[in-house]
């Protein structure tokens, strides 16, 4: 399953070493029955497919017709592995919790998906958060603004 993650700050997505989920949130998996005819709103996805985000967010998230197939709540998602976007963009190096689901009382269904995106560089809460659980801690955006060369091929330059 994808679980759908939100941020404010895209350019900081090299930098993702966590998702953190409220512990008391109410999320769902979601099987994909019919897909959005567009991507307006909705992003991409194929018939079949499944996703997990918070259940009071589904309406306001998805335009794909969606059959709920579990609701959990968000303390059950905590310490699941994750495949991150960019694999080698942060090193690991002797991390246990890097690329895990996190719990974090700050997390809400005021907007977003019920997950946050966490680049513990680049926010308050994501690095007190980090500082907390021991994730990795490297700049991925430099001070011109610019991509950090060798983070990934396809932003170099």
């Amino acid at each position: 399953s994808s679980i759908l993650a939100w941020t404010t700050t895209p350019w900081t997505l090299p930098g993702n070493v966590g998702l953190a989920v409220g512990p008391d949130v109410t999320y769902v998996k979601v099987r994909v029955s019919e897909a959005a005819a567009n991507w307006s709103g909705s992003g991409g996805a194929d018939i079949g497919e499944t996703m997990i985000l918070a259940k009071d967010l589904m309406k306001e998230v998805l335009r794909h017709n969606v059959e709920i197939v579990e609701e959990f709540p968000g303390s059950e998602l905590v310490g699941r592995s994750y495949e991150p976007l960019f694999p080698s963009a942060v090193p690991r190096g002797d991390s246990e919790t890097a690329w895990t689901v996190l719990s974090a009382d700050w997390v809400t269904t005021t907007d977003g998906t019920g997950v946050v995106h966490t680049a513990v560089m680049y926010g308050e809460d994501d690095y007190n958060l980090g500082m907390e659980v021991g994730l990795p801690a490297f700049h991925t955006v430099g001070m011109d603004g610019a991509f950090v060369e060798g983070i990934h091929e396809q932003l170099d330059g």
